[in-house]
């Protein structure tokens, strides 16, 4: 019985300092966004900086098709979706999309095609979306 609280001990010690040295993410790191580009040289997104992405948008000849602010308030032990759809007109081709996006989420997409496309923002459990997206492409 000696030994057993002995081991008990020593356990519940471990434990104690692997929860005390545990790094959690900050609630700035929680605020801060990420901007990630979407488009045929990176298919499965790139991230960009700020300085990246005021570089492009200055330097694009791509028009704006479209832009969605979308907001999801957190859920405790839930997720939150948003979903963005873009019909365009026959001739418009979307060539790229960017979103950006506070905390932790993934993204789904339908694959580049001509006028159409699909995009899904979940959130980590217990979390909020907060997320602009901006399709750009052409119109013919």
């Amino acid at each position: 019985m000696r030994s057993f609280i002995i081991i008990a001990a020593v356990t519940l010690s471990a434990l104690a300092a692997c929860y005390g040295s545990a790094v959690l993410p900050s609630e700035e790191a929680m605020q801060e966004s990420h901007t990630v580009l979407y488009d045929d040289k990176s298919p499965n997104g790139r991230i960009l900086s700020n300085a990246e992405l005021h570089a492009i948008e200055k330097s694009t000849t791509l028009r704006l098709l479209s832009k969605w602010k979308c907001d999801a308030p957190s859920m405790p032990g839930h997720r939150q979706r948003v979903s963005v759809t873009f019909d365009g007109p026959p001739g418009t081709e979307i060539l790229q999309y960017i979103v950006t996006y506070f905390g932790s989420a993934t993204i789904d997409r339908t694959p580049f095609s001509t006028n159409f496309m699909q995009i899904n923002i979940t959130s980590a459990i217990g979390e909020s979306v907060d997320a602009t997206v901006q399709m750009s492409g052409t119109l013919n």
